[in-house]
């Protein structure tokens, strides 16, 4: 097989063996150097067109030959001079001076009409010519130019939703006539955005058609109803292709669109692609190892909103009235091009009363409230939100979901969001609190850039406006109550310097988190500022007592050669220390678990409070016709007057009542009367001579 310079060498060589190249006169000269056998020759000599016989020639020989040396000399043999120069150059230059290689090689024998065709071939998307970052697309030009020797890198061009990481990228491409075509044979885009494993696989079959032709795919199996196990096999399978389809295109620039998964970047790391990746969240990165670069993708600066405007053929502002609707626009976007766009796009007619209203509609009805088609993937910046939110974890979630009560657009300390975002932590320490919230805010602005950090003179953290109004539609309204009313106790405890009320230390070890619902559902927001004290304290006590019955036995073992009777003891202790390690030997390990805690029960439910404290309900008073007011206190002949009148005639009655039961009960009884039958009966035996009665009722 080729080296990867060879290879190189060939495929910049390939317009110069079109014009001049039949590939059947090299078959028999490669045979006799026992490059090409028999069966080689003829399925190269069988292609019906010599632009097939060429493809054919150039595939076998990159895995049949071990240099280019023989195909050099068949040239030089065949009096194909220009031919033979043109490769001895490359890979002279390539091997003693790789810096002029460019510019004295490749250079005059590009054109822009080729670099058209080859982002054509590639897939690569019309870039927008009315406007252009051209900080951030020369920086992207200049990475991937830097980059261009190396076997394998990742460039992450990373921002926020709708920040134009897509349109930078393709702009880059096809700004730069050296990029494509000189510093890299050809380019392959491809969409990504998928979050299953299916669409990792459909990503990289994507590749594949990108890198071999039609016919080569054909009895490619469907992945329509296959199950993960078959799918991950299929995977293993087109790793392979893959890998034998970049023999032929060895210096191909990979741009993958809208990256979500790691598991694409560790694809493409096995692969050892050159790849361009857009994504949101630069956190995927993680997962490459070989060298990467990033280049973040910020807002839009003021400068550029006003050029954007114009490019959209907004009217420039003539009054100060119309300037501060303006600076509203871009204050309430967060300088986002793509919610700039779709301003522009609805403001019809174009006037400044119009973006007036649709600021507006923006503050009180969100995000969502402005959809219209442009460039842009999405109708509305609220789906594209939604989207990022959905990827992100319970934790995170609930993180972003109380970031909705601060201020936007203001850095905030990393003291005061510890007051509300909820984490779990297993110490006292102020300090660690305060470390794994900034861990928790770090990855928010990483995920992506939902937050912003800035370290001089203190990490602060802070929300633009675009995101604050998209939480502020989507985050439940009593979450966001129950979030303001934390902040404002904190932040009243901190500023009066006073202990943290009872509820902040509650005995809990653990923070108790809740995942916020993004779809208007009821969220429960637990004490997250809850410790416990007093395992410590057992945890210590356990230790205490075991090292008692350690120092008891050894007291037993040094007295036992003297004393029998300590053996019984021992044995005695022994059985006690048993019994201890069945009730409370769980208490020896610092290991995590959940304990029923009475002092949390009582703060939780205060039945204390229902008794005597600020719950007591009192019972009503006894109901009494003399005094209508239960406040007033009754006399004692108030009473006995009312007791009288209640009881009156009440012995009598019943006197009354129980004679008259029992004259009903003497009528119900029924008279009995026994008769003796005078007829005798033979007697059973001689000695009973008696007559036995008969009883008649």
């Amino acid at each position: 097989m080729l080296c990867e310079i060879e290879c190189r060498a060939l495929n910049a060589a390939h317009t110069m063996l079109i014009q001049d190249f039949e590939p059947r006169d090299a078959l028999t000269y490669l045979e006799g150097e026992k490059i090409f056998t028999e069966d080689h020759s003829d399925l190269i000599s069988n292609m019906p067109t010599r632009l097939e016989r060429i493809a054919n020639f150039l595939r076998a020989y990159r895995r049949q030959a071990s240099e280019l040396a023989p195909l050099i000399d068949f040239f030089e043999y065949n009096n194909q001079n220009h031919l033979k120069d043109f490769l001895d150059e490359y890979l002279w230059f390539a091997t003693h001076q790789p810096d002029k290689l460019r510019p004295v090689v490749l250079v005059p024998k590009f054109s822009r009409q080729m670099l058209d065709r080859k982002l054509l071939l590639g897939n690569v998307p019309k870039q927008m010519n009315c406007f252009s970052r051209e900080f951030h697309v020369d920086r992207v030009i200049e990475k991937l130019d830097e980059m261009c020797d190396l076997e394998s890198f990742f460039l992450f061009l990373h921002g926020r939703s709708g920040s134009g990481k897509s349109v930078i990228a393709s702009q880059a491409l096809s700004k730069s006539d050296q990029l494509i075509g000189i510093n890299y044979d050809s380019v392959v885009w491809l969409k990504d955005s998928g979050t299953t494993p299916k669409a990792t696989f459909d990503l990289f079959t994507d590749l594949l058609l990108m890198l071999k032709s039609e016919d080569d795919l054909l009895n490619f199996p469907s992945v329509e109803h296959v199950t993960s196990v078959v799918l991950k096999r299929m995977l293993k399978i087109q790793f392979f292709q893959i890998a034998n389809a970049l023999i032929d295109r060895p210096n191909t620039l990979f741009v993958l669109d809208d990256v979500v998964q790691e598991d694409t970047i560790r694809w493409a790391q096995e692969l050892r692609l050159r790849c361009l990746i857009t994504t949101r969240d630069v956190e995927i990165s993680n997962a490459a190892s070989p060298e990467c670069e990033f280049i973040e993708v910020t807002p839009l600066e003021s400068y550029e909103c006003f050029e954007l405007l114009e490019s959209y053929g907004m009217p420039v502002p003539a009054i100060e009235r119309d300037e501060d609707i303006l600076h509203k626009t871009i204050d309430l976007t967060s300088g986002n091009p793509a919610a700039l766009m779709m301003i522009f796009k609805s403001c019809e007619p174009k006037t400044f009363e119009k973006m007036a209203q649709l600021n507006s509609k923006l503050e009180t009805r969100g995000l969502s409230a402005i959809e219209c088609i442009t460039p842009y993937c999405y109708k509305s910046l609220s789906s594209s939100l939604q989207r990022c939110v959905e990827v992100l974890s319970d934790e995170d979630r609930s993180a972003l979901a109380f970031a909705v009560i601060m201020p936007p657009g203001i850095d905030i300390p990393v003291k005061i969001w510890s007051c509300v975002i909820p984490v779990d932590i297993c110490s006292n320490e102020e300090d660690q609190l305060d470390d794994e919230v900034a861990d928790r805010l770090k990855r928010l602005s990483k995920r992506g850039a939902l937050l912003s950090g800035k370290r001089s003179p203190v990490l602060t953290y802070k929300i633009d406006h675009v995101i604050h109004l998209f939480l502020k539609h989507v985050v439940d309204v009593q979450t966001i109550a129950n979030g303001i009313s934390i902040l404002e106790q904190r932040l009243h405890e901190l500023g009066n310097n006073n202990t943290p009320t009872p509820e902040r230390h509650m005995p809990s070890k653990f923070r108790r988190t809740s995942a916020v619902s993004f779809e208007k559902t009821p969220t429960l927001i637990s004490n997250h500022h809850c410790r416990y004290s007093f395992e410590n304290v057992r945890f210590l006590s356990s230790v205490a007592v075991i090292s008692t019955f350690g120092i008891l036995f050894h007291i037993i073992e040094m007295i036992s050669t003297h004393w029998f009777p300590c053996r019984l003891i021992a044995l005695f202790v022994l059985l006690s220390l048993h019994i201890w390690f069945t009730a409370f030997g769980q208490w020896i390990s610092r290991a995590r678990r959940a304990t029923f805690n009475e002092h949390n029960l009582l703060l939780t439910y205060q039945p204390r409070a229902y008794t005597h404290g600020h719950l007591f309900v009192p019972d009503p008073p006894t109901p009494c016709g003399f005094s209508k007011n239960p406040t007033e206190s009754c006399t004692d002949s108030e009473f006995r007057q009312a007791r009288d009148a209640h009881y009156k005639d009440e012995f009598h009655r019943a006197v009354n009542t129980s004679a008259e039961k029992k004259f009903i009960q003497q009528e119900k009884v029924e008279t009995m009367r026994i008769e003796f039958d005078q007829t005798t009966s033979p007697s059973s035996s001689p000695s009973r001579s008696d007559k036995s009665p008969n009883f008649h009722i």
